[in-house]
């Protein structure tokens, strides 16, 4: 994912938080299930954010643009492959490494509360389990209401204060709600106000099933000192934890004031405020997604030319750095390109068959034109060639360039004169052997020169390569019909056989 891409989706996540916020703010004397309702669609739509970043058609007004002025065809985009800039990909990289082990910790403790519920006591309406001291529901479909086995010791008054307030989690889906609200922390991990978000959810979902309580004609004392001793046991942890909705997870001062306060709104939400949250995510979140601020593009022009004359259909690729976009085009026949791309630092690359490919850098800003000439070079030569001892005198195959396409007005260099190379008896009788690349210039004259080792496994077998290589004469490369000299890399292969 491009790292432009990234930028808009925290953009548009802290758009659609904020919102939250404020729509918190101006709600605060509502009911707890309209707040928990409003954290509810914003952090869904959070959630969703990067998906429709990437499945919605961009939004934008429609312009005008010229990619290409001249007889070829308009250039073509192409995605930019991985591999091509691996160090723009390392912000992707972090952000999905997060992502992926917060969702395993989810899984995780979904793993383990499934685990959990496999040992408790089936009570009918509710289990019990011995591995709990605080109640909680779990599970998306089906779900069930746990309890503490300290519960036996509970008077009926409390214990039915603590169904009723299980039950409205259940009746409420606060499950699903607070795996939504986990994923999209997962999602955007990097961002404390989804964090704060994610707190908030957890928060109303208590003070609206405490309001189902006190619905129910629970008196608001009694419920407050019954939830002050179940409280008590919120110290216990486990992998399980993140997974259930737990009777005494959240601020127990802040339950407690709702609980007492007279003034307080208790109403709860109906199918119509939920279908109508609904519409709310999909009428911000889809016309958010499509938005994209305006690419500021340049204009790279120029001519592609072999140091004589122009280098027609040659192919230029264009990487604008900023949003790892490739155009490619091709010149005209007189060497002209012109290419529209994103403002920014750029990277130009020019081949043609027969030369060796050109590379140039730069940058360009918005709504501006900036020349960028290239110069061709011939390409270089390779040729490969066999020693195999105990022979004396190898003979030598039929090497022959091994080098790009040629074409147009260049003429690769041809090997006219070529000395055999003799195995050392020293790295013979050594048993040393492998492959020996030389590199060397072959001049206008046809003569080998600056003969030099990249790669050799034996100084012996270096000496030995390049004593045959500096004899060997060649009809020089022509550009346009003039001598030019040529990179060669030269490849002796110093085989033992076998007898």
């Amino acid at each position: 994912m491009p790292e432009a891409a990234l930028i808009r989706i925290v953009v548009k996540t802290s758009i659609l938080l904020l919102a939250g916020f404020g729509a918190a703010v101006v709600l605060r004397k509502a009911s707890a299930s309209t707040r928990h309702l409003l954290w509810a669609i914003t952090l869904t739509a959070c959630a969703l954010t990067p998906l429709l970043e990437i499945g919605v058609p961009r939004l934008e007004p429609p312009r005008l643009v010229t990619r290409y002025v001249g007889p070829t065809p308009a250039p073509a985009i192409h995605a930019m492959p991985a591999a091509a800039r691996p160090t723009r990909a390392i912000p992707a990289s972090i952000w999905m490494a997060g992502t992926a082990i917060l969702l395993a910790r989810i899984a995780i403790s979904r793993a383990a509360l499934a685990r959990l519920l496999e040992r408790t006591e089936d009570r009918g309406t509710f289990r019990i389990s011995h591995e709990t001291n605080i109640p909680f529901t779990a599970r998306l479909v089906n779900p069930v209401i746990v309890l503490p086995s300290g519960s036996d010791r509970w008077t009926p008054e409390v214990v039915s204060a603590v169904l009723l307030h299980e039950k409205a989690h259940v009746d409420r889906s606060d499950n699903v709600t607070m795996l939504i609200g986990q994923i999209a922390c997962a999602v955007h991990w990097f961002h404390p106000l989804t964090w704060i978000a994610l707190r908030r959810l957890r928060a109303e979902q208590e003070l609206a099933c405490d309001d189902h309580v006190l619905a129910a004609g629970l008196r608001p004392s009694e419920y407050a000192r019954h939830l002050t001793e179940i409280a008590r046991a919120v110290g216990q942890r486990g992998f399980w934890r993140p997974a259930a909705v737990t009777m005494a997870a959240s601020d127990l001062p802040e339950r407690v004031r709702s609980i007492l306060a007279v003034d307080r709104a208790r109403g709860g939400v109906g199918r119509k405020h939920v279908f109508a949250a609904a519409v709310a995510i999909a009428s911000v979140t889809l016309p958010l997604a499509a938005m994209r601020p305006p690419e500021d593009r340049g204009v790279i022009a120029g001519t592609v030319t072999d140091g004589a004359g122009a280098v027609p259909n040659a192919e230029v690729s264009i990487l604008a750095i900023s949003t790892n976009e490739i155009v490619t085009t091709r010149t005209d026949p007189v060497g002209r390109f012109r290419a529209e791309v994103a403002a920014g630092r750029y990277e130009l690359y020019v081949r043609a068959p027969g030369f060796a490919v050109a590379s140039l850098a730069g940058s360009v800003k918005a709504n501006e034109q900036v020349r960028s000439d290239a110069v061709l070079r011939p390409g270089e030569l390779l040729e490969r060639i066999e020693v195999k001892a105990p022979r004396p005198s190898p003979g030598i195959g039929d090497p022959g360039p091994n080098s790009a396409r040629h074409g147009g007005q260049v003429r690769p260099a041809r090997l006219l004169v070529s000395v055999p190379p003799v195995y050392p008896p020293e790295a013979r009788d050594a048993g040393v052997q492998g492959e020996v690349l030389l590199e060397g210039v072959i001049w206008m004259d046809g003569t080998v020169h600056g003969v030099r080792e990249v790669l050799s496994p034996s100084p012996l077998l270096t000496r030995s390569a390049k004593e045959c290589v500096s004899r060997w004469r060649y009809q020089p490369a022509r550009l346009n019909g003039q001598p030019v000299e040529t990179v060669t890399r030269i490849k002796v292969q110093f085989e033992l056989e076998e007898k």
